[in-house]
């Protein structure tokens, strides 16, 4: 069986001090884990996430419609990110005169379609939490024996590759194909699995497995605005990080339960933390 799975994260990979606020604390990392037939699934209910109703001054449209207008006034293509209509960025700028409980019960809508698309259709859901002050308080010992620069970004990854290379020493999955947003240091990235490759874990010796484990693992990296299934990871990543700071308002904070806090019913979500 041949795995996809579709990365974004949500927070800055940076330090912060202990006393920040629990939000600013916590950096998360969504991965969905997807076979060959929940692919299309997922994709075909992008549809109906894009039919989801805008409440704005001249009437209602659909995100769909906003789109459309957005890509004609601007030449930009747009997409769908948890922090752009929180803000009112991008194609959501027209929620700026928008009541706020017109943009929560809109952001709250967008929510259900994705977390309850991405739950039906996914193989598996990895969320990994870290906070960030306990992370850089073991760092030193990180490096001394990994022998590597502690990185919070891969530090994350270095939780998720782990799982997965497990499911290719299994024999579960034959490939793992990851898809990760596009990011700036992604040759960081690259060269930090080229050691897992070869040693058969990048910071935690203890979790080592054979190194071929890591070889039937690739990582490409691509734009969201390209691929609707980053943007259904963005979100998964936006909600986990609100429900674990806190920060959700109570009618996102139930969708967010409803979905993500049901491992017990359903062990496809799979939440891994070091906080």
């Amino acid at each position: 069986m041949k795995l996809k799975v579709y990365v974004d994260e949500s927070g800055r990979p940076c330090p912060v001090k202990p006393s920040a606020k629990r939000r600013q604390r916590l950096f998360v990392i969504a991965a969905l884990v997807l076979n060959e037939y929940s692919v299309q699934g997922l994709v075909d209910a992008y549809r109906d996430l894009l039919a989801s109703t805008i409440e704005g001054a001249k009437g209602s449209f659909t995100l769909g419609e906003l789109f459309d207008v957005y890509q004609r006034v601007t030449g930009k293509k747009p997409e769908v990110k948890a922090g752009w209509i929180v803000n009112r960025q991008g194609p959501f700028a027209v929620l700026h005169d928008a009541p706020e409980e017109v943009r929560l019960r809109f952001l709250a809508n967008v929510m259900n379609k994705a977390l309850r698309a991405v739950v039906d259709h996914v193989w598996s859901l990895y969320i990994v939490v870290i906070d960030k002050p306990r992370a850089y308080e073991i760092a030193p010992r990180i490096q001394e024996r990994s022998k590597l620069q502690f990185n919070l970004r891969i530090f994350a990854l270095d939780f998720l590759l782990t799982r997965l290379a497990k499911l290719a020493v299994q024999d579960v999955a034959r490939e793992v194909e990851i898809i990760h947003d596009d990011l700036s240091d992604k040759q960081l990235i690259l060269d930090y699995f080229a050691e897992a490759a070869r040693r058969g874990y990048i910071y935690n010796p203890g979790v080592r497995v054979r190194p071929e484990a890591f070889r039937r693992i690739t990582i490409t990296f691509q734009d969201s605005v390209e691929e609707p299934l980053l943007q259904y990871a963005d979100l998964v990543a936006y909600a986990a990080r609100a429900l674990r700071s806190g920060t959700a308002p109570p009618d996102e904070e139930a969708i967010y339960r409803q979905y993500l806090y049901v491992q017990h019913n359903n062990p496809r979500v799979k939440w891994v933390e070091y906080t």
